[in-house]
């Protein structure tokens, strides 16, 4: 009960403080539609034509760059004046503040999303065959990615040049989950391709476990050094 209680006392913050501002979904939005625009005509410049079969990797693409812009900004308030080392003087649950970090940070990419996936299938002129599967592995997808990104982003807090170190380390973790998605993007997006797509869903469901554990316990334990 502490932990949940630590969860929703830290995400109502981070929710309220943003939603003041909104720097960090205005930044991931802005790079995300900015992302899609020069991805679109870029492909379409190369071949000619607008091509579906484009779609699914620069879906993807978009989603693993716009998150990783996101990261380190929300912790840029925790960054200032010492705050979040703080927080974890006080007897805070580390499990219910990882996971607070990690939904507040799902909430403004999921929220981006609904914003540049249909311009995605706009540009690319994609027809949708299996709307179910496709939401359920972006959302799958997208919660790969933030833990991953809000492990390091919190590890890598004070370093000079997180910036640049971040992607390094998200970037590799997140291929296993890329690959998933840009296979079900394209059996979703009607692609005849003799594969059972349920599989690769089943995987995006199975990483996504597996990062939850060993993010959760590499963050519990790092933190209480």
């Amino acid at each position: 009960m502490k932990a949940l209680d630590d969860y929703m006392a830290v995400l109502v913050k981070d929710l309220r403080l943003e939603f003041r501002a909104r720097e960090v979904f205005y930044s991931i939005l802005l790079f995300s539609v900015l992302a899609v625009v020069i991805l679109a005509f870029g492909f379409t410049w190369v071949s000619g034509q607008r091509d579906a079969s484009y779609a699914p990797g620069a879906l993807w693409l978009t989603i693993l760059f716009s998150s990783t812009t996101g990261f380190n900004r929300f912790f840029d308030r925790e960054k200032e004046n010492s705050v979040f080392e703080g927080i974890l003087l006080t007897p805070i649950s580390r499990i219910g503040l990882f996971l607070a970090k990690v939904t507040g940070q799902l909430i403004f990419i999921l929220l981006t999303e609904v914003v540049f996936v249909p311009l995605i299938l706009m540009f690319f002129n994609v027809n949708l065959v299996m709307p179910w599967l496709f939401l359920s592995e972006v959302v799958l997808g997208t919660i790969a990615v933030v833990l991953v990104g809000t492990l390091f982003a919190s590890l890598l807090m004070n370093a000079r040049v997180r910036d640049v170190l971040l992607p390094l380390v998200v970037f590799p973790l997140s291929i296993p989950i890329l690959l998933a998605g840009i296979k079900v993007s394209t059996l979703a997006f009607g692609a005849p391709l003799a594969e059972d797509p349920m599989k690769w869903l089943l995987f995006s469901a199975g990483y996504d476990i597996i990062l939850l554990v060993l993010t959760v316990f590499i963050f519990e334990k790092t933190v209480s050094l």
